[in-house]
């Protein structure tokens, strides 16, 4: 009987795809703001105020914007953001260190740096 139970948890193990980590470097930004700055004033991010990514990312969520690319976080990503942006620091110039775990697909933010 113990065999049966270590085959089935061996089936069940091997059905699941591979977790993959990677770090991303760029921009945390609000939701709300991500496409003017990444379509129209992408050298204008180190700009974008604190004030403004907490005020308009409490609405809609936060992301990063790296290489002209928006990526924008789940729910978990989104405490750790404002999480990140009530900790003291800069007014300005909000690059961070984003480290995702990607399962079938799906990025989940794990941390940021």
């Amino acid at each position: 009987m113990n065999s049966k139970v270590i085959l089935m948890f061996l089936f069940v193990a091997g059905a699941h795809a591979p977790v993959e980590t990677r770090v991303v470097e760029g921009y945390l930004i609000d939701q709300k703001c991500a496409s003017y700055y990444r379509e129209s004033q992408p050298k204008k991010l180190s700009d974008h105020s604190r004030g403004c990514v907490v005020a308009c990312g409490r609405e809609g969520g936060y992301g990063l914007i790296s290489a002209d690319q928006y990526t924008s976080f789940d729910s978990k990503g989104s405490r750790l953001a404002q999480q990140w942006l009530e900790r003291p620091g800069e007014d300005k110039d909000l690059h961070v260190s984003v480290t995702f775990e990607e399962e079938n697909g799906t990025l989940k933010v794990i941390k940021i740096e």
